[in-house]
Protein backbone atom coordinates (compact mmCIF):
# COMPACT_ATOMS: atom_id res chain seq x y z
CA UNK A 1 0.00 0.00 0.00
CA UNK A 2 1.31 3.45 -0.84
CA UNK A 3 1.35 5.84 2.10
CA UNK A 4 3.51 8.78 1.05
CA UNK A 5 3.79 12.52 0.99
CA UNK A 6 4.64 14.48 -2.11
CA UNK A 7 7.99 16.21 -2.27
CA UNK A 8 7.52 17.92 -5.61
CA UNK A 9 4.02 19.34 -5.46
CA UNK A 10 2.86 22.75 -4.37
CA UNK A 11 2.54 22.44 -0.58
CA UNK A 12 0.95 18.98 -1.01
CA UNK A 13 -2.53 20.50 -1.03
CA UNK A 14 -5.67 18.41 -1.13
CA UNK A 15 -7.59 20.94 -3.21
CA UNK A 16 -8.16 18.53 -6.05
CA UNK A 17 -11.58 19.68 -7.21
CA UNK A 18 -12.06 22.43 -9.74
CA UNK A 19 -14.13 24.44 -7.28
CA UNK A 20 -11.29 24.55 -4.77
CA UNK A 21 -9.12 26.10 -7.45
CA UNK A 22 -11.60 28.93 -7.98
CA UNK A 23 -14.12 27.55 -10.51
CA UNK A 24 -17.68 26.49 -9.73
CA UNK A 25 -18.10 22.83 -10.63
CA UNK A 26 -21.28 21.62 -12.30
CA UNK A 27 -23.53 19.22 -10.37
CA UNK A 28 -23.01 15.54 -11.15
CA UNK A 29 -24.31 12.18 -10.02
CA UNK A 30 -22.58 9.04 -11.24
CA UNK A 31 -23.49 5.83 -9.38
CA UNK A 32 -22.50 2.48 -10.88
CA UNK A 33 -22.51 -1.19 -10.04
CA UNK A 34 -19.30 -2.79 -11.28
CA UNK A 35 -18.23 -6.42 -11.49
CA UNK A 36 -14.61 -7.39 -12.15
CA UNK A 37 -13.61 -10.95 -13.00
CA UNK A 38 -9.84 -11.40 -12.99
CA UNK A 39 -7.44 -14.27 -13.65
CA UNK A 40 -4.10 -13.96 -11.80
CA UNK A 41 -1.23 -16.37 -12.33
CA UNK A 42 0.63 -15.24 -9.17
CA UNK A 43 -1.93 -14.03 -6.64
CA UNK A 44 0.54 -14.15 -3.73
CA UNK A 45 3.25 -12.22 -5.63
CA UNK A 46 5.92 -14.73 -4.65
CA UNK A 47 9.11 -15.87 -6.34
CA UNK A 48 9.19 -18.99 -8.50
CA UNK A 49 12.00 -20.16 -6.19
CA UNK A 50 9.63 -20.32 -3.21
CA UNK A 51 7.05 -23.05 -2.59
CA UNK A 52 3.41 -22.00 -2.38
CA UNK A 53 2.48 -21.57 1.33
CA UNK A 54 0.30 -24.31 2.76
CA UNK A 55 -3.38 -23.43 2.46
CA UNK A 56 -2.91 -21.04 -0.47
CA UNK A 57 -2.93 -21.35 -4.27
CA UNK A 58 -0.57 -19.54 -6.63
CA UNK A 59 -3.11 -19.05 -9.45
CA UNK A 60 -6.71 -18.02 -8.92
CA UNK A 61 -9.79 -16.29 -10.25
CA UNK A 62 -11.06 -13.26 -8.35
CA UNK A 63 -14.59 -11.86 -8.56
CA UNK A 64 -14.93 -8.30 -7.24
CA UNK A 65 -18.38 -6.65 -7.25
CA UNK A 66 -18.61 -3.05 -6.06
CA UNK A 67 -20.67 0.12 -6.02
CA UNK A 68 -18.86 3.26 -7.14
CA UNK A 69 -20.10 6.80 -6.55
CA UNK A 70 -19.07 10.24 -7.81
CA UNK A 71 -21.45 12.91 -6.52
CA UNK A 72 -21.06 16.69 -6.44
CA UNK A 73 -23.70 19.18 -5.33
CA UNK A 74 -23.17 22.97 -5.56
CA UNK A 75 -25.00 24.88 -2.81
CA UNK A 76 -24.77 28.51 -3.78
CA UNK A 77 -21.10 29.44 -3.41
CA UNK A 78 -20.37 26.19 -1.57
CA UNK A 79 -20.30 22.54 -2.67
CA UNK A 80 -20.47 19.02 -1.23
CA UNK A 81 -18.88 15.91 -2.73
CA UNK A 82 -18.63 12.15 -2.18
CA UNK A 83 -16.67 9.68 -4.28
CA UNK A 84 -15.12 6.24 -4.03
CA UNK A 85 -16.26 2.63 -3.91
CA UNK A 86 -17.46 -0.13 -1.59
CA UNK A 87 -17.06 -3.76 -2.64
CA UNK A 88 -15.85 -7.26 -1.78
CA UNK A 89 -13.21 -9.60 -3.19
CA UNK A 90 -14.18 -13.26 -3.69
CA UNK A 91 -11.59 -15.92 -4.65
CA UNK A 92 -12.25 -19.31 -6.17
CA UNK A 93 -9.33 -20.98 -4.36
CA UNK A 94 -7.79 -18.52 -1.85
CA UNK A 95 -10.76 -18.15 0.46
CA UNK A 96 -8.48 -16.80 3.21
CA UNK A 97 -7.88 -13.64 1.17
CA UNK A 98 -11.55 -12.71 0.78
CA UNK A 99 -12.17 -9.30 2.24
CA UNK A 100 -14.24 -6.14 2.00
CA UNK A 101 -12.77 -3.31 -0.07
CA UNK A 102 -13.70 0.24 0.98
CA UNK A 103 -12.26 3.47 -0.40
CA UNK A 104 -14.35 6.59 0.24
CA UNK A 105 -13.69 10.31 0.52
CA UNK A 106 -16.11 13.15 1.05
CA UNK A 107 -16.14 16.77 2.09
CA UNK A 108 -16.94 20.31 1.12
CA UNK A 109 -15.68 23.11 -1.09
CA UNK A 110 -16.24 26.44 0.60
CA UNK A 111 -16.07 30.12 -0.20
CA UNK A 112 -16.09 32.04 3.04
CA UNK A 113 -15.13 35.35 1.58
CA UNK A 114 -13.62 37.18 -1.37
CA UNK A 115 -11.54 35.22 -3.85
CA UNK A 116 -10.48 32.62 -1.26
CA UNK A 117 -11.60 28.99 -1.56
CA UNK A 118 -11.36 26.33 1.14
CA UNK A 119 -11.42 22.55 0.70
CA UNK A 120 -12.16 20.10 3.52
CA UNK A 121 -12.26 16.33 3.14
CA UNK A 122 -12.19 13.11 5.15
CA UNK A 123 -11.32 9.68 3.83
CA UNK A 124 -11.67 6.07 4.95
CA UNK A 125 -10.18 2.90 3.48
CA UNK A 126 -10.24 -0.78 4.50
CA UNK A 127 -8.96 -3.72 2.48
CA UNK A 128 -6.82 -6.85 2.36
CA UNK A 129 -3.15 -5.89 2.11
CA UNK A 130 -1.42 -5.85 -1.23
CA UNK A 131 0.80 -8.95 -1.24
CA UNK A 132 3.64 -7.69 -3.40
CA UNK A 133 6.01 -7.18 -0.43
CA UNK A 134 5.32 -10.32 1.60
CA UNK A 135 6.67 -13.83 1.25
CA UNK A 136 6.02 -15.03 4.82
CA UNK A 137 2.74 -16.96 4.95
CA UNK A 138 2.07 -15.84 8.54
CA UNK A 139 1.77 -12.24 7.31
CA UNK A 140 -0.47 -12.72 4.28
CA UNK A 141 -3.83 -12.24 5.99
CA UNK A 142 -4.00 -8.63 7.10
CA UNK A 143 -6.62 -5.89 6.98
CA UNK A 144 -5.31 -2.39 6.44
CA UNK A 145 -7.42 0.48 7.75
CA UNK A 146 -6.72 4.05 6.68
CA UNK A 147 -8.20 7.30 7.96
CA UNK A 148 -7.37 10.70 6.49
CA UNK A 149 -8.31 14.32 6.94
CA UNK A 150 -7.30 17.30 4.85
CA UNK A 151 -7.83 21.05 4.69
CA UNK A 152 -6.53 23.60 2.20
CA UNK A 153 -7.19 27.26 1.47
CA UNK A 154 -6.18 29.20 -1.64
CA UNK A 155 -6.76 32.83 -2.54
CA UNK A 156 -6.50 33.85 -6.15
CA UNK A 157 -7.95 35.86 -8.98
CA UNK A 158 -7.43 35.78 -12.73
CA UNK A 159 -4.10 37.54 -12.31
CA UNK A 160 -1.81 38.35 -9.39
CA UNK A 161 -0.44 36.68 -6.29
CA UNK A 162 -1.95 33.41 -5.01
CA UNK A 163 -1.16 32.37 -1.42
CA UNK A 164 -2.21 28.98 -0.04
CA UNK A 165 -1.98 26.82 3.09
CA UNK A 166 -2.79 23.15 3.76
CA UNK A 167 -2.93 20.50 6.48
CA UNK A 168 -3.12 16.70 6.03
CA UNK A 169 -3.50 13.89 8.56
CA UNK A 170 -3.04 10.15 7.94
CA UNK A 171 -3.52 7.15 10.22
CA UNK A 172 -2.75 3.61 9.03
CA UNK A 173 -3.36 0.45 11.06
CA UNK A 174 -2.92 -3.30 10.54
CA UNK A 175 -5.03 -6.16 11.92
CA UNK A 176 -2.22 -8.75 12.00
CA UNK A 177 -0.20 -8.66 15.23
CA UNK A 178 3.03 -9.27 13.28
CA UNK A 179 2.50 -6.05 11.32
CA UNK A 180 1.17 -3.68 13.97
CA UNK A 181 4.71 -2.50 14.66
CA UNK A 182 4.42 -0.67 11.32
CA UNK A 183 1.19 1.19 12.16
CA UNK A 184 1.81 4.91 11.74
CA UNK A 185 0.24 8.35 11.80
CA UNK A 186 1.40 11.67 10.40
CA UNK A 187 0.68 15.41 10.26
CA UNK A 188 1.67 17.55 7.26
CA UNK A 189 1.66 21.35 7.14
CA UNK A 190 2.14 23.20 3.86
CA UNK A 191 2.26 26.73 2.50
CA UNK A 192 2.79 28.25 -0.92
CA UNK A 193 2.71 31.58 -2.70
CA UNK A 194 2.51 31.95 -6.44
CA UNK A 195 1.95 34.45 -9.20
CA UNK A 196 -0.73 33.85 -11.83
CA UNK A 197 -0.77 35.32 -15.31
CA UNK A 198 -3.00 34.22 -18.20
CA UNK A 199 -0.09 34.67 -20.60
CA UNK A 200 2.66 33.07 -18.48
CA UNK A 201 0.81 30.51 -16.34
CA UNK A 202 1.46 30.06 -12.61
CA UNK A 203 4.80 30.03 -10.80
CA UNK A 204 4.77 29.05 -7.11
CA UNK A 205 7.20 28.77 -4.22
CA UNK A 206 6.16 26.02 -1.80
CA UNK A 207 7.28 24.50 1.50
CA UNK A 208 5.98 21.65 3.65
CA UNK A 209 6.80 19.96 6.93
CA UNK A 210 5.64 16.47 7.85
CA UNK A 211 5.85 14.67 11.21
CA UNK A 212 5.48 10.90 10.91
CA UNK A 213 5.50 8.48 13.87
CA UNK A 214 5.34 4.71 14.42
CA UNK A 215 3.49 4.60 17.77
CA UNK A 216 4.04 0.85 18.33
CA UNK A 217 7.84 0.91 18.08
CA UNK A 218 8.84 1.87 21.62
CA UNK A 219 12.60 1.86 22.28
CA UNK A 220 12.14 -0.15 25.48
CA UNK A 221 9.57 -0.56 28.26
CA UNK A 222 9.26 2.72 30.14
CA UNK A 223 10.94 4.78 27.38
CA UNK A 224 8.24 6.87 25.71
CA UNK A 225 10.17 8.07 22.64
CA UNK A 226 8.75 6.57 19.45
CA UNK A 227 10.41 6.02 16.10
CA UNK A 228 9.53 8.31 13.22
CA UNK A 229 10.81 10.92 10.79
CA UNK A 230 10.43 14.62 10.08
CA UNK A 231 10.41 15.65 6.41
CA UNK A 232 11.19 19.17 5.22
CA UNK A 233 10.50 20.09 1.62
CA UNK A 234 10.75 23.29 -0.44
CA UNK A 235 10.92 24.21 -4.09
CA UNK A 236 9.42 25.83 -7.18
CA UNK A 237 6.40 24.70 -9.20
CA UNK A 238 5.30 25.89 -12.65
CA UNK A 239 2.05 25.07 -14.41
CA UNK A 240 0.58 26.23 -17.70
CA UNK A 241 -1.77 25.18 -20.47
CA UNK A 242 -0.26 25.55 -23.95
CA UNK A 243 -3.42 25.87 -25.99
CA UNK A 244 -5.96 23.07 -25.84
CA UNK A 245 -3.48 20.29 -26.66
CA UNK A 246 -0.71 20.42 -24.03
CA UNK A 247 -1.07 21.18 -20.34
CA UNK A 248 0.54 20.25 -17.08
CA UNK A 249 2.92 21.21 -14.30
CA UNK A 250 6.53 20.60 -13.26
CA UNK A 251 8.36 21.22 -10.01
CA UNK A 252 11.85 21.01 -8.59
CA UNK A 253 13.03 21.38 -5.03
CA UNK A 254 14.97 20.04 -2.08
CA UNK A 255 13.97 17.46 0.55
CA UNK A 256 15.53 16.67 3.91
CA UNK A 257 14.55 13.70 6.09
CA UNK A 258 15.47 13.93 9.77
CA UNK A 259 14.88 10.67 11.73
CA UNK A 260 13.57 10.96 15.28
CA UNK A 261 15.52 7.92 16.47
CA UNK A 262 19.31 7.95 16.80
CA UNK A 263 21.03 5.48 14.51
CA UNK A 264 18.60 5.92 11.61
CA UNK A 265 20.26 7.20 8.44
CA UNK A 266 19.04 10.65 7.29
CA UNK A 267 18.40 11.72 3.70
CA UNK A 268 18.77 14.98 1.82
CA UNK A 269 18.56 15.53 -1.90
CA UNK A 270 16.71 16.88 -4.89
CA UNK A 271 12.97 16.47 -5.33
CA UNK A 272 10.93 16.72 -8.51
CA UNK A 273 7.57 16.07 -10.10
CA UNK A 274 5.97 16.33 -13.53
CA UNK A 275 2.40 15.83 -14.67
CA UNK A 276 1.83 16.39 -18.38
CA UNK A 277 -1.04 15.56 -20.75
CA UNK A 278 -0.98 15.92 -24.52
CA UNK A 279 -3.90 15.59 -26.92
CA UNK A 280 -2.08 14.92 -30.18
CA UNK A 281 -5.40 14.66 -32.06
CA UNK A 282 -9.03 14.46 -31.07
CA UNK A 283 -8.62 10.67 -30.97
CA UNK A 284 -5.13 10.25 -29.49
CA UNK A 285 -4.28 11.39 -25.97
CA UNK A 286 -1.21 10.67 -23.83
CA UNK A 287 0.18 11.43 -20.39
CA UNK A 288 3.48 11.41 -18.53
CA UNK A 289 4.10 11.62 -14.78
CA UNK A 290 7.27 11.52 -12.72
CA UNK A 291 7.89 12.10 -9.02
CA UNK A 292 10.23 11.50 -6.12
CA UNK A 293 8.44 10.72 -2.84
CA UNK A 294 9.51 9.92 0.71
CA UNK A 295 7.36 7.09 2.07
CA UNK A 296 6.44 5.70 5.42
CA UNK A 297 4.68 2.39 5.01
CA UNK A 298 2.52 0.20 7.21
CA UNK A 299 3.60 -2.76 5.08
CA UNK A 300 7.41 -2.65 5.01
CA UNK A 301 9.44 -3.21 8.19
CA UNK A 302 11.77 -0.24 7.79
CA UNK A 303 11.97 3.42 8.74
CA UNK A 304 11.23 4.98 5.35
CA UNK A 305 11.95 4.72 1.64
CA UNK A 306 12.77 7.18 -1.13
CA UNK A 307 10.82 6.31 -4.28
CA UNK A 308 11.36 7.47 -7.87
CA UNK A 309 8.36 6.70 -10.09
CA UNK A 310 7.63 7.23 -13.79
CA UNK A 311 4.44 6.55 -15.74
CA UNK A 312 3.66 6.88 -19.44
CA UNK A 313 0.40 6.08 -21.19
CA UNK A 314 -1.84 6.74 -24.15
CA UNK A 315 -5.41 6.16 -25.29
CA UNK A 316 -6.92 6.09 -28.78
CA UNK A 317 -10.63 6.56 -29.49
CA UNK A 318 -11.71 4.59 -32.57
CA UNK A 319 -15.15 6.18 -32.26
CA UNK A 320 -17.44 7.53 -29.55
CA UNK A 321 -17.92 4.10 -27.94
CA UNK A 322 -14.63 2.20 -28.38
CA UNK A 323 -11.29 3.24 -26.88
CA UNK A 324 -7.91 1.46 -26.54
CA UNK A 325 -5.55 2.17 -23.63
CA UNK A 326 -1.94 1.31 -22.88
CA UNK A 327 0.45 2.31 -20.08
CA UNK A 328 3.87 1.58 -18.59
CA UNK A 329 5.12 2.29 -15.08
CA UNK A 330 8.47 2.05 -13.30
CA UNK A 331 9.33 2.50 -9.60
CA UNK A 332 12.70 2.42 -7.84
CA UNK A 333 12.70 2.27 -4.02
CA UNK A 334 15.64 2.88 -1.69
CA UNK A 335 15.06 1.64 1.87
CA UNK A 336 16.37 2.92 5.19
CA UNK A 337 16.46 0.38 8.03
CA UNK A 338 14.88 0.87 11.44
CA UNK A 339 17.36 0.36 14.34
CA UNK A 340 14.49 -1.11 16.36
CA UNK A 341 13.76 -3.83 13.81
CA UNK A 342 17.25 -4.61 12.53
CA UNK A 343 18.29 -5.04 8.87
CA UNK A 344 15.32 -5.18 6.53
CA UNK A 345 14.70 -8.51 4.75
CA UNK A 346 13.95 -6.50 1.61
CA UNK A 347 17.55 -5.42 1.04
CA UNK A 348 18.65 -1.87 0.33
CA UNK A 349 16.60 -1.24 -2.80
CA UNK A 350 14.35 -2.76 -5.43
CA UNK A 351 12.79 -1.95 -8.79
CA UNK A 352 9.47 -2.84 -10.34
CA UNK A 353 7.73 -2.28 -13.66
CA UNK A 354 4.20 -2.72 -14.93
CA UNK A 355 2.96 -2.92 -18.53
CA UNK A 356 -0.76 -2.82 -19.25
CA UNK A 357 -3.19 -2.47 -22.12
CA UNK A 358 -6.85 -2.92 -22.86
CA UNK A 359 -10.03 -1.74 -24.54
CA UNK A 360 -13.09 0.07 -23.20
CA UNK A 361 -16.52 -0.23 -24.80
CA UNK A 362 -19.08 2.38 -23.65
CA UNK A 363 -22.13 2.43 -25.95
CA UNK A 364 -25.12 4.69 -25.26
CA UNK A 365 -27.12 3.40 -22.33
CA UNK A 366 -26.38 2.18 -18.85
CA UNK A 367 -24.12 -0.81 -19.58
CA UNK A 368 -20.44 -0.55 -20.48
CA UNK A 369 -17.54 -2.98 -20.30
CA UNK A 370 -13.77 -3.22 -20.50
CA UNK A 371 -11.04 -5.82 -20.91
CA UNK A 372 -7.42 -5.29 -19.92
CA UNK A 373 -4.23 -7.24 -19.23
CA UNK A 374 -1.19 -6.31 -17.17
CA UNK A 375 2.24 -7.83 -16.59
CA UNK A 376 4.38 -6.81 -13.60
CA UNK A 377 7.91 -7.68 -12.59
CA UNK A 378 9.81 -6.99 -9.36
CA UNK A 379 13.61 -6.94 -9.31
CA UNK A 380 15.54 -7.02 -6.03
CA UNK A 381 19.06 -7.97 -4.87
CA UNK A 382 17.27 -10.51 -2.67
CA UNK A 383 16.35 -13.19 -5.21
CA UNK A 384 13.56 -14.65 -3.08
CA UNK A 385 11.70 -11.33 -3.32
CA UNK A 386 11.63 -11.25 -7.13
CA UNK A 387 8.45 -12.23 -8.94
CA UNK A 388 6.53 -12.02 -12.20
CA UNK A 389 2.77 -11.63 -12.34
CA UNK A 390 0.17 -11.64 -15.12
CA UNK A 391 -3.42 -10.46 -14.65
CA UNK A 392 -6.34 -10.45 -17.12
CA UNK A 393 -9.53 -8.58 -16.14
CA UNK A 394 -13.00 -8.30 -17.58
CA UNK A 395 -15.16 -5.49 -16.14
CA UNK A 396 -18.86 -4.82 -16.55
CA UNK A 397 -20.36 -1.52 -15.37
CA UNK A 398 -24.04 -0.72 -14.90
CA UNK A 399 -25.12 2.87 -14.36
CA UNK A 400 -27.92 3.47 -11.86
Amino acid sequence: MRLAWCVGASACTLASSAFAQGDVAAPRTDIRVTAVTAYEDNVLRISDALPTPVGYARTDIRFAPAITVDIYRPLGRQGLFLNGSVGYDFYKRNKRLERERINLRGGADLRLGGDCAQHVEVGYGRNQSDLRDFFNATRLRNVEERKTFGFSANCNGVIGFKPGVSYDYENAKNSAVQRQQSDYHSHTFGASIGYVSPALGELSVYASYRMGTYPNRAIAPGIVQKEGIDVFNTGLRYSRSLGTRLQGSVSAGFTKVKPKLAGTAPFSGASYSANLTWAATNQLRSFFTAARSVNQSNALDNSYSVNDSFNLGASYAFNETLRANMAAGYVKRRFTDSPLLGPSPFGRNDKSRVLSGGIDYSPPGRISMAFDMSESKKMSPVNLLNYNSFVARFTVRFGI
